[in-house]
Order: C-alpha cells, then sequence, then structure tokens
C-alpha cells in the first residue's frame, strides 16, 4: 500500500526514535481499515483462484449460511 509522501530505509538493529514515524490514521479510531470482501460458500473455487493469482487486495471471507 503507498502512501502518499512517505519513504522506507532498509536499516539493521533497532531503528531510534527520529527513524520511526507514526502511521497516518489511528487503528483504534477506525481511521485505517482492512479490505474485505465477503463471498458466499458456494464462491469459494473462486475466491481461491483469486488469492492464488495476486488478483486480491485485502481478505476475502467465505460466509457459510446458518443451518
Amino acid at each position: 500500500m503507498a502512501v502518499p509522501g512517505a519513504t522506507a530505509a532498509l536499516t539493521r538493529g533497532t531503528p531510534s526514535a527520529q527513524d520511526r514515524v507514526p502511521l497516518p490514521g489511528s487503528p483504534a479510531a477506525g481511521e485505517l481499515r482492512g479490505r474485505t470482501e465477503d463471498l458466499p460458500l458456494e464462491r469459494a473455487a473462486e475466491a481461491h483462484r483469486r488469492i492464488e493469482s495476486g488478483a486480491t487486495t485485502g481478505k476475502l471471507v467465505l460466509e457459510i449460511a446458518a443451518p
């Protein structure tokens, strides 16, 4: 995921306080969200193909109907 204006550097050891950059947004405040897509269980084969091909971003969730 690209963050506008962000840069990355490879470091060895423990990063110093000046090397640490806070993420924009707060997960606790709901400002950062994962991407999910819900699919019915009948589409499990499609979900598997998409995951293996790398055509997804985030997670695919298979829904199982209650008995």
